[in-house]
């Protein structure tokens, strides 16, 4: 017995010392934890920043202190004494910033690589940081320039600039440069010790980088950029837009690279130019339209199903800095197209009539007032027309009777006998703007005539070579609806001068392309021919026949069907050479 009692006794002693050394383990472990999480983002001991202690400081307490110590410092005035000249000028004026958060980091960076409690509170060694410090240039300079005039003593750059027209070239001039480089370690070196001092700046004379010689020498060159034309091209209405940069200034900066000068393209001036002169016509708002028959059966059109347009300026500015680099003169205008709502009745859409097909558009800015009339008078015989499916339309036919009791005027016609005075002069605007909606529709053209001369009306979009001329009992304009379904004809007016086909039907997967124009044989009109009359008193004269070039204009048709399949079409256009004609009145007897 008395074994077994010695035995328990000394079982509970190791019990007793087991506990009592867990015990302590717990509390170090403890106390080791609670040192940690003391001195973790703490600044060990013996820490100073510029002979400030911070020791067992917290990231945030330095960031405070460090802040303070900057703004006491940047609020200083010191001397600063430049080409003869002192100052007082205060600190931050300099452009002196003191980097806290950064500064602050680098104590934290030391601090993480050895979190040894011991080491914290008993370094090997001291830890002194100084602060990080950045210089302002732009600042910097800007104060220089205000107090001490630096530019009037600076070395100057020979450079271009405009007198109207005219590049001109002003020259260079010798002066003092200042040491940027000892003046940034100056300043570098105020912030690091936290201490203001006087700043002398040095400045020794020196010549410009770029000189008149130069720039004279290369004058010619540099000019041809300025005066090179540059076209917008206008994919909307083919109406493109011709620049230079010595017409427009406000796009040209020059700017000294190196020891050369380089142009450099201002966005505001590319904007004012498109607010003045494309926006009015590339940024608009889709134009719905609604299409119904009413309680007659007639076609009734409300809207116009314009496409919503915008010019994507981002893009086009960005077309025209790479193109004026790299000297390319044909520069697209970026357009983003936004389709209308087109609304179109049940019995409508019964026939095929679903969607819009293509636009056909011509402008006749320039025409006289009775050829205006005409042209409203006989586009509004298209507007609503429906063509089924298969059926060849002819444009004669459809047009009806021309002459002062359906609404027309007289005006010039072209005729085998020359260009005469008749009703419904002008017309052929109309047909012209119907053969371009079946074009870009992919419609099969039954029968199409020229004119026999090029007329400018019809050039004004698209150029030469896509007229049709008609003439009632003659010459017609025949259009076949090779579409699944009814084609239905809008027209319409805008600014007085422009007319537009729409064409509704049924898409069915063709595309169009068209190529052109590709003008040749260029032949002169010969000499005027003067045609004696009696109309007119003896030796006055009047001009009966302008004279006009001829020449040839091709173009091509690419339909590309459902499948792929591209069938290629040629409109071959010849125009004659006419000699202009003069009448002169003679004596009758």
């Amino acid at each position: 017995m008395k074994r077994i009692k010695k035995t328990f006794e000394g079982f509970k002693k190791s019990i007793k010392i087991v506990t009592i050394s867990l015990g302590l383990g717990v509390f170090f472990a403890f106390v080791y934890f609670i040192l940690i999480l003391f001195i973790h983002n703490r600044a060990p001991a013996e820490t100073k920043i510029v002979n400030v202690d911070f020791s067992y400081k917290t990231t945030k307490q330095i960031n405070r202190k460090l802040a303070s110590l900057e703004n006491q410092l940047l609020e200083k005035k010191i001397k600063v004494k430049l080409n003869d000249v002192e100052k007082d000028i205060l600190i931050k004026d300099l452009g002196v910033d003191i980097l806290t958060l950064e500064t602050t980091s680098l104590i934290n960076k030391h601090n993480s690589r050895n979190e040894n409690p011991i080491k914290f509170f008993f370094p090997d060694k001291k830890v002194s940081i100084s602060p990080i410090v950045k210089i302002d240039e732009e600042k910097l300079n800007q104060t220089l320039e205000d107090n001490f005039k630096k530019s009037d003593f600076e070395p100057k750059n020979a450079s271009y600039y405009f007198e109207g027209k005219k590049l001109h070239t002003a020259p260079d001039k010798d002066g003092l440069v200042i040491n940027s480089e000892k003046l940034k370690l100056d300043l570098i070196e105020i912030g690091k010790s936290i201490t203001p001092k006087g700043l002398l700046i040095e400045a020794a004379q020196g010549k410009a980088k770029i000189t008149y010689e130069s720039l004279l020498a290369d004058k010619t060159n540099f000019s041809s950029n300025l005066t090179k034309i540059y076209e917008l091209i206008d994919p909307v209405y083919n109406e493109n837009f011709k620049v230079s940069l010595v017409n427009e200034q406000d796009w040209v900066k020059f700017v000294e690279n190196g020891n050369k000068i380089d142009i450099e393209i201002q966005d505001a001036g590319i904007d004012r130019f498109i607010d003045e002169n494309i926006s009015k016509w590339l940024d608009v708002d889709p134009d719905n339209v609604d299409i119904y028959k009413n309680e007659d059966g007639k076609v009734v059109i409300k809207g116009k199903g314009n496409d919503g347009l915008k010019i994507q300026r981002d893009v086009f500015k960005k077309l025209i800095k790479k193109s004026i680099k790299e000297n390319i003169t044909k520069i697209p205008i970026p357009i983003e197209r936004t389709p209308p709502k087109i609304s179109i009745s049940d019995d409508l859409k019964a026939l095929g009539i679903n969607e819009r097909l293509n636009i056909g558009h011509t402008s006749y800015y320039g025409s006289p007032a009775n050829r205006v009339h005409n042209i409203k008078v006989g586009a509004e015989r298209f507007n609503g027309k429906i063509i089924a499916a298969g059926e060849t339309f002819s444009f004669n036919q459809n047009l009806g009777r021309v002459d002062n009791t359906t609404g027309y005027k007289k005006e010039l016609v072209i005729k085998p006998e020359g260009t005469i005075p008749e009703y419904g002069g002008g017309i052929c605007q109309v047909s012209t703007t119907l053969y371009r909606a079946a074009l870009l529709s992919g419609l099969q053209i039954s029968e199409r005539n020229q004119h026999s001369y090029a007329v400018s009306y019809y050039s004004q979009i698209m150029g030469h070579g896509l007229d049709a001329t008609i003439y009632l009992g003659g010459a017609d304009l025949k259009i076949t609806n090779n579409t699944p379904g009814s084609i239905l004809m809008q027209t319409y007016i805008e600014n007085d001068y422009e007319l537009y086909f729409v064409i509704y039907g049924t898409k069915d997967g063709r595309s169009v392309e068209m190529e052109g124009p590709y003008i040749s044989n260029n032949t002169k009109p010969g000499e005027t021919i003067y045609v004696k009359t009696t109309d007119l008193a003896p030796g006055k004269t009047k001009q009966a026949e302008k004279a006009h070039n001829g020449f040839n204009a091709l173009w091509y048709r690419y339909v590309t069907d459902s499948q792929g399949v591209v069938t290629k079409e040629t409109i071959s256009t010849k125009y004659k050479a006419v000699p202009a004609k003069v009448l002169v009145g003679e004596d009758q007897t």
